[in-house]
C-alpha cells in the first residue's frame, strides 16, 4: 500500500500537476488520521471488553460471596433473638423471693448468657476490590457506593461483637464460674459427656443475686443492640445483592 501512494505521488509530480498532488497529500494525511482513529477506537474497544469481562467475573465472585454472608447473617440474627428471649426469661426468674424453676430451664439461662455469636463472613474478594481500586469497573455507581460501604457496617458489627466478648471474658465468666456448675451448662449444649456436677444448685441464692441481674440486662442490651446492627448489615447485604442480579442479568 505504501508504494502504491508513492508511485501516484510521483506520477502527479511528473504531470505537473501540483493541485492534483496537493489534493490527494491532503486526502492521504485523511486516511492515515482516519486509520490511527480506527486503531484507537479498536483498542479501547479490546480494552472495554477486557474491563467488562473483569467486571463481569468478580460480580459472579461477589454474589456467591454475599449470599453466604446473607445465609450466615440470618442464621446469627436468629442466635441474637434466642439469646435474648432466654435473657429476658432469666431476668423475669429473678427476685428477691424466686420461686423455683425446672433446672435444665437454669441451666440453658446460664448457658446462653455466657453464648457468643461470631459472623465470618466472606471479605477476600471485596477486601482486594477495593484495596486495588479495582471498585472503579464496577459500572454502577449505586452498587460501587454500597460496596464501598460495607466494610463500615461490618466494622459496626464487630466492635459491637467485641463489647460482648469483652463483657463476657470480665465479669460474666468470673460470677459463673465461682457461682454456678458448668457441667449441667455443657449436657445443655451438648458437651456434657462427664455427666451432670455432683454439687446441688442453691437456685434461690443464685436467682435473688442482684449481681446476675446486672449481668443479665447488660447482656440483654448489648445483644439487642448487635442485634439491630445485624438487620441494618443484612439489609446493606440485601441491596448488594439485588444490584449485582440485576447487573448480570442485564450482560
Amino acid at each position: 500500500m505504501p508504494r502504491i501512494f508513492k508511485n501516484i505521488r510521483r506520477f502527479l509530480l511528473k504531470q505537473n500537476k501540483v493541485k492534483g498532488y496537493l489534493l490527494y497529500a491532503i486526502g492521504e494525511i485523511i486516511l492515515v488520521v482516519i486509520g490511527i482513529l480506527i486503531a484507537l477506537q479498536v483498542n479501547n474497544w479490546n480494552e472495554d471488553r477486557k474491563t467488562k469481562i473483569e467486571e463481569k467475573k468478580l460480580l459472579n465472585q461477589l454474589e456467591i460471596d454475599f449470599q453466604d454472608n446473607q445465609n450466615q447473617l440470618t442464621d446469627r440474627i436468629k442466635e441474637h433473638q434466642s439469646i435474648d428471649g432466654s435473657l429476658r426469661k432469666l431476668l423475669t426468674a429473678i427476685r428477691p423471693d424466686p420461686e423455683k424453676i425446672p433446672e435444665d430451664s437454669l441451666n440453658k439461662y446460664i448457658s446462653d448468657i455466657s453464648h457468643m455469636v461470631f459472623y465470618k463472613p466472606n471479605t477476600a474478594t471485596i477486601t482486594t476490590l477495593i484495596s486495588s481500586g479495582k471498585i472503579s469497573i464496577i459500572s454502577n455507581d449505586s452498587l460501587a457506593l454500597l460496596l464501598s460501604k460495607w466494610p463500615e457496617k461490618l466494622e459496626n458489627y464487630q466492635f459491637g461483637s467485641t463489647i460482648i466478648y469483652n463483657l463476657y471474658q470480665n465479669q460474666i465468666l468470673p460470677y459463673t464460674a465461682k457461682q454456678l456448675h458448668f457441667r449441667n451448662s455443657m449436657i445443655d449444649i451438648g458437651l456434657g459427656n462427664t455427666g451432670p456436677s455432683r454439687f446441688s444448685t442453691n437456685q434461690e441464692k443464685i436467682l435473688s443475686d442482684p449481681i446476675l441481674e446486672n449481668l443479665a440486662e447488660l447482656r440483654r442490651v448489648n445483644e439487642e443492640l448487635l442485634e439491630l446492627i445485624a438487620i441494618d448489615l443484612k439489609a446493606h447485604q440485601a441491596k448488594i445483592l439485588r444490584l449485582i442480579k440485576k447487573h448480570l442479568s442485564k450482560n
